[in-house]
């Protein structure tokens, strides 16, 4: 009788189903952040010429003009033609609340604000503005931004 000898190859291997699973989570995770990533830089349209409002308009509502711009490096704050003082700007929400208190007539039939602001000043400078008007009484805002 013939003895037939059955020899055991060993191939070294290697298994590829954890890396692909790896691969896949890997691929799936960067999609999702970069979808989130892309929402949170979205580009904002800001007019390029600021447009007069109707004058009949005007004349029937009580409206304050809040201003801030930048001159010479600083940044002005301004309620209608009167400047304020930037300088401290805890004070700043109560001097805005009382400037727009004192111009708002009291029988008119809405009173509105208007915020005009220059496009290049960072928010933290306007927020203490956005408090005085809250603090108000004024009923409206309007917020424009311009490229002065």
């Amino acid at each position: 009788m013939k003895v037939v000898l059955y020899h055991q190859r060993k191939d070294a291997g290697f298994d590829l189903t954890p890396v692909i699973d790896v691969v896949f989570l890997l691929i799936i995770f960067f999609m999702l952040v970069c979808q989130f990533g892309a929402a949170e830089h979205f580009e904002a349209l800001l007019p390029d010429k600021i447009q007069s409002a109707d004058p009949t308009q005007l004349q029937l509502d009580s409206t304050v003009s809040v201003n801030v711009v930048q001159q010479e490096g600083k940044i002005v704050y301004a309620i209608g033609s009167d400047v304020l003082s930037g300088d401290d700007t805890e004070l700043l929400p109560a001097m805005i609340s009382a400037g727009i208190d004192s111009r708002l007539a009291d029988g008119s039939s809405s009173r509105i604000v208007r915020l005009r602001c220059d496009k290049h000043i960072p928010f933290e400078k306007i927020r203490p503005v956005l408090a005085g008007i809250a603090r108000s009484r004024a009923e409206k805002i309007q917020w424009a931004a311009f490229n002065e």
